[in-house]
């Protein structure tokens, strides 16, 4: 997910984003929690969970999708989460994917 997200930067000149491995295991949790509980939903305090790290700014997409390239294009096909991808702000990621019955439950966390 996290090089599908920054092809789609680079292709619209916007850099790469850096990966946080760290923040990354509290997405794919969620992600998890999500799929076990079959429905959406984002962080509910998502400034608690970006803590103590260097950031001004945060936003966070989640979706499901049948394959990881089909969740990058509903993501931005979509307004709201295309503006997370290609925010000049963000510097930074946390990818988590969860697969759970043929079907992909995806976060990812931007701040910056």
């Amino acid at each position: 997910m996290l090089q599908l997200t920054n092809d789609d930067r680079d292709q619209r000149g916007r850099a790469a984003l850096k990966l946080d491995k760290a923040l990354s295991n509290y997405a794919f949790e969620h992600s998890q929690d999500m799929a076990e509980d079959g429905t959406l939903f984002h962080t509910a305090d998502l400034a608690g969970v970006l803590g103590d790290r260097d950031w001004s700014m945060g936003g966070e997409n989640v979706g499901v999708a049948s394959t990881l390239t089909d969740m990058q294009a509903a993501f931005m096909d979509s307004k709201t989460h295309r503006k997370n991808i290609l925010q000049s702000g963000f510097d930074h990621a946390a990818v988590g994917v969860f697969e759970s019955d043929g079907s992909f439950w995806v976060t990812v966390i931007f701040y910056g």
